[in-house]
């Protein structure tokens, strides 16, 4: 079995959509025979089906069987987890919501403990209605290290340095405990934006979170297709162009006045006038195709266009440059969960070989086809 094969045929199915052996072989300048060994591998593993017949050549002939990816086979989950609750769910790879969970926060000063036991309900519920995952993507609020399952810093929680499990519970009885993937709530609901999603290269997503009385912002940074992270995982804390020494951490409004948000329009109204002042510069300089308000804000778009282009720096900016397409999450509330288990496939695509993946300890193919053997 070729093992670095196996992920150019997947990416090229998912890409370019259902094709024969054929066209796959001449797409990916491969012989015939190793594409065909590589196709039979995996439609015995499940995720890989003839899906019909193309029209026969101008010469005539047999009809070329078509080759698509099973997308309801492969299965990820996604956890988002606050200091009061989690939110889970069961994406298939079409982007399609398979099962929706929720709960409260047993552990809200424990996050190892509290995305442990969120996971757990997850795979309970999944396993009854045979929908196992191959991988789980949880969403956590602040600094994260997904290679090194770590929670650098997290002020919402209130704890530094803390490892998350890589593994939880299985899909049943006897059966091998399950990846899990960590990243940042905000870099989350960008990964959803990009799953499974086609030609989305850059794109800038801020998320509104509150916890109890303090309301946040986080940003997702999308740049050539990938969500970017940067050097210490840092990329996408946001700072107003206000903040005060001694005043909030994150605007300068006055604390009061953010308990409103987003429930007094007055309230909301100032807070986007100070986030777009403040991100005028930045999307001036990424020139995004797209600005996707996630969380909190997603009720605030008319405000944020209408902020965006009426401060008199974001003018200059806007006369620059093509008009910033203004979005809300597609997903709802389940845009940050969701997000996890779209990250969790873009993860999977990445492999560049049956058993090796980007990340250390991470998603694989071979988690792939066990989760489907076992529904």
């Amino acid at each position: 079995m070729n093992g670095t094969a196996l992920p150019l045929v997947m990416r090229t199915l998912r890409r370019d959509g259902a094709m024969p052996r054929v066209e796959l072989a001449r797409r990916l300048g491969m012989d015939r025979s190793t594409v065909t060994h590589v196709v039979n591998y995996l439609i015995g593993a499940g995720v890989v089906a003839e899906a019909g017949v193309t029209d026969a050549s101008r010469r005539g002939g047999r009809r070329p069987v078509v080759l698509a990816i099973r997308d309801e086979r492969l299965l990820a989950g996604g956890v988002e987890l606050t200091a009061e609750r989690f939110r889970a769910v069961i994406l298939d790879n079409a982007g399609r919501l398979r099962l929706r969970t929720w709960g409260r926060n047993r552990h809200p000063n424990d996050p190892a403990a509290a995305v442990e036991a969120a996971c757990r309900a997850l795979m309970s519920r999944a396993v009854r209605a045979r929908l196992v995952p191959f991988a789980v993507g949880v969403a956590l609020p602040g600094i994260v290290d997904p290679a090194r399952s770590l929670l650098v810093r997290s002020d919402a929680l209130q704890v530094e340095a803390v490892s998350i499990i890589p593994r939880t519970a299985g899909a049943g009885s006897g059966r091998a405990a399950v990846p899990v993937m960590v990243d940042n709530d905000a870099n989350c609901c960008a990964w959803g934006e990009l799953h499974p999603a086609a030609g989305l290269e850059d794109l800038l997503c801020v998320l509104g979170r509150r916890t109890g009385d303090l309301f946040t912002v986080g940003l997702g940074l999308v740049a050539g297709g990938t969500v970017y992270r940067g050097r210490r995982f840092r990329a996408g804390e946001f700072f107003s162009v206000r903040v005060k020494p001694g005043g909030g951490p994150q605007f300068g409004l006055s604390q009061e006045l953010l308990r409103l948000v987003p429930h007094d329009s007055s309230a909301t109204e100032r807070l986007t006038g100070e986030l777009m002042e403040s991100l005028g510069p930045l999307i001036g300089a990424l020139d995004p195709a797209r600005l996707v308000l996630g969380g909190e804000l997603r009720g605030a778009r008319d405000q944020v266009v209408r902020k965006l282009c009426s401060r008199p720096g974001l003018q200059v900016v806007s006369a620059a440059m093509d008009p910033v397409e203004v979005s809300v999450s597609r997903w709802g509330r389940d845009d940050v969960c969701a997000g996890a288990a779209g990250m969790v496939f873009e993860q999977l695509f990445a492999c560049d070989a049956i058993d090796r993946g980007p990340l250390p300890d991470g998603i694989t193919w071979r988690d792939a086809f066990t989760s489907v053997e076992a529904q």
